[in-house]
């Protein structure tokens, strides 16, 4: 099914407010909020790759991180995006 939704949005532009699913090209496997907490970060889901993801742990929608764009806006090359979680009430946080 993931494919099929691939294929019928690809070529659509993104727009702040979507629902995606982020895909490592390499190994076809999906990025899903994990079930355990970070090692270091305590406030945040560990990140996990799944072949075969949960529909609750694989939804992200995409929101802009400043207020000068806004829900149905365009992403636009550069802008800062936040990953976020609604079944999870979480978002996506990189650290080094």
């Amino acid at each position: 099914m993931n494919i099929r939704v691939i294929k019928t949005r690809q070529g659509e532009p993104v727009k702040y407010g979507s629902e995606v699913q982020l895909m490592h090209m390499d190994s076809g496997a999906f990025l899903q909020a994990g079930k355990m907490m970070a090692d270091i970060q305590k406030d945040f889901l560990r990140l996990e790759l799944s072949q075969d993801p949960s529909p609750n742990r694989v939804i992200f929608v995409i929101r802009p991180r400043y207020n000068y764009r806004q829900e149905g806006d365009e992403v636009v090359m550069g802008d800062h995006v936040v990953f976020y979680n609604p079944r999870k009430d979480n978002c996506i946080h990189f650290s080094t």
